[in-house]
């Protein structure tokens, strides 16, 4: 019996588990106000599409000029020289410890993971071929930018790379001689990391919660067996 009730706890821990992965990007959501990067680093140059919350940037830069309480992409256009100037300034890429100058091609209203958008598309460009870079996002020292998560995709060197950008973990680095640097709290968490340490200690979680049920329901079934056997007995004569 107590080998079945052991089964039956397994079967949810493993289903759980497989949510796992998701709920860093729900929890995100629902509690903090979500972006999204979208990098690519080419021989001489670095095209960064930055994704932001409307709604997030309304508090730094007056968006809904109607007061409707929306934000339109008529109102982004009219407010594209404050967006660029919010976006770009924020926003540091350097290669050989050099800095560009953001180019934002565009910035227009848009949708990304079925949210409303505001993207900006900023290309960085450098003298020399990009054999390193380094990224620095640097919202969060703006003084009220304070909640935010920005969920990055990194194409570079022939891989991939996803890493999340948050208030304690606002830079990124990598160099073609080496793996991408990481440096205490200031480099950027892989999302695979993130995904690891969660499975990890999902599992230490749900393991002795289970362990936890699995000894109550024994003890209350001993003292239930306890007080049956107490019941039966008839009184000496």
């Amino acid at each position: 019996m107590a080998a079945k009730k052991i089964s039956a706890y397994v079967k949810i821990a493993i289903l759980l588990l497989g949510l796992l992965p998701v709920l860093p990007q729900i929890s995100s959501a629902h509690f903090e106000p979500i972006g999204y990067s979208e990098i690519v680093v080419g021989t001489d140059s670095i095209e960064y599409s930055l994704y932001m919350d409307p709604y997030q940037l309304q508090e730094f830069v007056e968006l809904d000029l109607n007061t409707d309480g929306y934000v339109d992409a008529e109102e982004v256009k009219e407010q594209e020289a404050a967006l660029n100037a919010f976006m770009g300034s924020n926003l540091q890429v350097l290669s050989g410890g050099v800095a560009s100058e953001p180019l934002i091609k565009q910035t227009v209203m848009t949708e990304k993971g079925k949210l409303p958008m505001i993207m900006a598309q900023i290309e960085y460009k450098f003298a020399k071929p990009v054999e390193d870079f380094e990224i620095n996002y640097r919202f969060f020292q703006v003084e009220g930018f304070v909640h935010h998560i920005n969920m990055a995709h990194i194409q570079f060197a022939d891989r991939e790379q996803e890493v999340v950008f948050n208030q304690t973990s606002t830079q990124f680095s990598w160099s073609r001689d080496g793996e991408n640097n990481s440096s205490g709290h200031v480099s950027a968490i892989a999302k695979p990391t993130l995904i690891r340490w969660g499975i990890i200690l999902g599992c230490l979680l749900l393991f002795s919660l289970g362990v936890l049920i699995w000894r109550r329901r024994n003890s209350a079934k001993s003292v239930n067996l306890q007080t049956g056997n107490k019941a039966v007995r008839k009184p000496a004569n």
